[in-house]
């Protein structure tokens, strides 16, 4: 079994969630607002709901604004994340892949020292090949840059 070539890329903030975020936001106030309307006469129970409606908008859109940013790297036997700004060192890591829609991909990337995060990545146009690559190194080895087994399989 080959080992997956060496890749590195750009982890942004993904318009495409945020987008999501601002659409499920919005369409719960429309709901919360609709709940209001049909109500004989507000009382404390729908400020509640609406308190609650506003802090977890501010939340979600805190979270995004919080994203890491940064260049996941994979140089054939370890894992790398530069955040932007930068820090100090290039840690060294785990990726493990936790979900893949094929077009976008959702990483938690482990340093050997340091807290983990969590990292959405999305294909762009302009890097294909290197999204391939990524996908490749993410699920070879569990993208662990563990040693794969030599020897027949088997089946349990």
């Amino acid at each position: 079994m080959h080992a997956a070539p060496a890749v590195r890329y750009p982890v942004t903030r993904s318009y495409r969630v945020a987008a999501w975020l601002a659409g499920l936001c919005a369409l719960e106030l429309a709901v919360l607002s609709a709940w209001w309307a049909a109500s004989p006469q507000p009382d404390a129970l729908h400020l509640v709901a609406f308190g609650c409606w506003g802090v977890a908008t501010l939340w979600a859109f805190l979270a995004w604004r919080g994203a890491s940013v940064g260049e996941l790297g994979w140089d054939g036997q370890h894992w790398r994340w530069e955040s932007t700004p930068p820090m100090a060192g290039l840690p060294e890591g785990v990726a493990r892949l936790h979900l893949d829609l094929q077009s976008q991909l959702l990483v938690r990337f482990a340093p050997a020292q340091g807290r983990a995060v969590w990292l959405w990545l999305e294909r762009r146009p302009a890097r294909p090949a290197q999204w391939h690559l990524l996908r490749c190194a993410l699920h070879c080895a569990d993208g662990s840059g563990a040693t794969p087994v030599e020897g027949p399989a088997v089946a349990r």
